[in-house]
């Protein structure tokens, strides 16, 4: 299964321009980058799992909330690098805090344009499900198809 590590930051700019950084700025623009890239594409091959790890950064210390695009299988692996009871548990949202990490694993199957959201309804990436796309072997289940029980 191919692996990818993202760093989502949370930003907030005054209305200079500047990140404000303290509470007594008024904010006037929000917005989220991907590995510092500001409406990033995120290039998946179809029907193909892909392993996420997330991180989270926000400097005024609020979580969010990031909605998966439904019309994709998303399964939630791990949390700050501790493993779910059951894995893989499918998920369509997932709140995280910041300097918090989360894995999932990932599969679309149609080709198209697909957005991550945050629970405000900010875009934070777009995923785009191309065929052009190097294609990953593996799963995060079981041969079986069944989900499986880390052994601690």
């Amino acid at each position: 299964m191919k692996e990818r590590i993202f760093v989502i930051n949370h930003l907030h700019l005054d209305h200079e321009g500047n990140d404000s950084l303290s509470d007594q700025s008024e904010i006037s623009e929000s917005f989220y980058v991907v590995n510092g890239i500001l409406d990033g594409q995120i290039n998946i091959a179809p029907n193909s799992w892909e392993r996420w790890r997330i991180l989270f950064f926000d400097a005024h210390t609020d979580p969010v909330t990031l909605k998966f695009p439904t019309q994709c299988k998303t399964e939630f692996l791990a949390q700050d690098g501790v493993w779910r009871q059951t894995i893989p548990s499918s998920i369509t949202t997932i709140s995280i805090t910041t300097g918090s990490r989360i894995d999932i694993a990932m599969f679309c199957s149609d080709s198209g344009s697909l957005i991550l959201k945050s629970n405000t309804e900010i875009s934070i990436a777009t995923i785009i499900v191309d065929n052009n796309a190097q294609n990953s072997s593996g799963s995060p289940f079981e041969e079986n198809g069944k989900s499986w029980i880390p052994i601690f």
